[in-house]
């Protein structure tokens, strides 16, 4: 038993199975660029999801240092207003003092 193939019919059949191979290529190509665009465009998502929280938390920072000085007191402050107050509270002390001392002398 012999097979016989013309040789056009044989070129034909190797260009056919070349537009199918040719064919097949252009479609996984084209497919790998799909998805890597959509994983990159899933990056780009990210990053501006990130950027947005950094910059969000970014603000909040610069709110809060904003906002300190007004809430709350330096420790050198604390300790100079509690100096002041105690100055104040001893010379209330001696004022006292002197009219106790001056009550006990004249009476």
């Amino acid at each position: 038993m012999t097979l016989q193939v013309d040789f056009w019919v044989l070129v034909s059949y190797l260009f056919g199975l070349a537009g199918f191979l040719g064919g097949l290529a252009r479609w996984f190509i084209r497919e790998t660029e799909k998805r890597q665009a959509e994983r990159f465009a899933s990056l780009e998502r990210l990053m501006r999801d990130s950027a947005d929280k950094w910059s969000r938390l970014e603000r909040e920072v610069l709110e809060f240092k904003v906002e300190v000085p007004e809430r709350y007191v330096r420790r050198d402050e604390f300790i100079h207003y509690q100096q002041v107050v105690e100055s104040r509270l001893d010379a209330i002390y001696q004022k006292l003092e002197t009219i106790q001392l001056r009550q006990v002398a004249g009476g």
